[in-house]
């Protein structure tokens, strides 16, 4: 089975830092970038992930509205 990640994280540089970080801790890791909260939901229903990291500021919907949903 192969770990999941969802990053939600609208700049595009850190999200891709944190993905890296997470493909050297854990190889093999899926990771997908969500560029909006909004996005983000869209992508957990399409697949949902093991984890998600979330920004707090991010367009259409924030980390907290996207944890709430």
């Amino acid at each position: 089975m192969t770990f999941k990640l969802l990053i939600a994280e609208d700049a595009r540089d850190v999200a891709q830092v944190v993905a890296f970080a997470a493909r050297m801790t854990w190889p093999g890791c899926h990771v997908t970038i969500a560029a909006d909260g909004a996005e983000a939901l869209q992508c957990f229903a399409d697949d949902p992930p093991d984890l998600v990291v979330l920004d707090v500021e991010m367009p259409k919907l924030n980390g907290f509205e996207v944890c709430q949903r």
